[in-house]
Order: C-alpha cells, then structure tokens, then sequence
C-alpha cells in the first residue's frame, strides 16, 4: 500500500494536533517546584511549546521532561525543597515518634 504526499501530511498534521496538546497539557501540570528543582524556567519552556508547535514538543520531550521526571520519581527522603533563588536545603526528615 502506497500513500501520497497529501495522506502522509495528512497523518503528520493529525499525529501534530494530538501531540502539541500533550506536551503543552504535560508541561503546565507540573508543579514549580519541580522546575525549579530541575533548574528549568516553566514559562520559557511553555513559549518555547507554543512558539514553537510540535518542533518545539520535541525539544521539550528530549531536555526537560528528562529532567522533570528524575525531581518526580525521586523518593520524598531525598527530595529537595526550594528555598527560593540558587540556594537549595534537603527536606526535612521526620523520626517516627518525635
């Protein structure tokens, strides 16, 4: 089965109005700490998103979303709180019946 130039474009625009959404959806759910803890600007990657269409979704897949995944899967012991600006303190651990 052979398609033509106007199916395969027509396929590529489908699977671009699926996949923008997506990753535009993907990026604003995450929260600021997250971003920040990652060391990533959220409102430079939404205009890069935005500006940039699925390109742009890519680009985000590829270098942020990496990123933003390894601040979620982090266990909470581990995890970092922000404390605003560069400077960054491990949370607190809280001792069973303290």
């Amino acid at each position: 089965m052979s398609f033509s130039a106007i199916e395969i474009l027509y396929y590529f625009a489908l699977g671009s109005l699926i996949f923008w959404p997506w990753v535009l959806f993907d990026s604003l759910r995450r929260p600021e700490s997250h971003w920040d803890q990652a060391g990533q600007n959220r409102f430079g990657w939404i205009a890069v998103i935005i500006f940039l269409g699925s390109v742009g979704g890519i680009i985000y897949l590829l270098v942020a979303r990496p990123e933003l995944e390894k601040i979620k899967r982090r266990p909470k012991s581990e995890a970092l709180v922000s404390s605003g600006g560069d400077r960054r303190i491990p949370a607190p651990i809280t001792l069973p019946g303290a």
